[in-house]
């Protein structure tokens, strides 16, 4: 395992007390995120898949969303931390302008956050998922999809239901 080593093995987090108890555990391929009753995260696992959470703020998180090598929470406040492995989503400066999401959806390399007013951003492996310029001009956003490198988003106009926009991996 060299550099990339488990931190903060099991045996740590089994300390975790009863009054700021884990009100959910998520997981990718290669790490854990336990969400506190706090709304902070300890997380564990391979250092540099997710289990290294260090280099972002962890408060008042929401809920967390995973792929299969990066780690990304979703705040109260409608902005994103991420972490883990760069090529997955995990780079943090990605999304430090982020504001307004409502929800992330992920494929396994990628992420991409529907903001409140109905737009996406995404970001991860360009080739999956990931590129934000496929996206710049979609609008109108009600939700998004997933295979393990592609999204769809169906989309609304005039009130009515039915478009469908796709982008990612070509063949999936």
């Amino acid at each position: 395992a060299g550099a990339n080593k488990i931190i903060n093995p099991p045996s740590s987090v089994t300390a975790l007390n009863t009054t700021n108890p884990v009100v959910e555990i998520y997981q990718n391929d290669w790490a854990f995120a336990a969400l506190m009753l706090d709304k902070t995260v300890v997380t564990w696992g391979y250092k540099d898949y997710g289990a290294d959470s260090s280099g972002v703020t962890l408060t008042n998180v929401k809920k967390i969303y995973t792929n299969g090598a990066a780690l990304a929470a979703l705040r109260t406040d409608g902005t994103v931390a991420a972490w883990g492995n760069i090529y997955y989503g995990g780079n943090n400066n990605d999304v430090t302008t982020l504001t307004g999401v409502d929800k992330i959806y992920s494929t396994d390399f990628a992420f991409a956050a529907l903001k409140i007013d109905k737009t996406v951003f995404v970001w991860g492996d360009t080739n999956n998922g990931g590129n934000n310029n496929d996206v710049t001009t979609l609008t109108n956003v009600e939700k998004i999809y997933s295979t393990n490198s592609a999204f769809a988003a169906l989309t609304s106009t005039g009130g009515v239901t039915g478009g469908v926009f796709a982008w990612g991996d070509q063949i999936n």
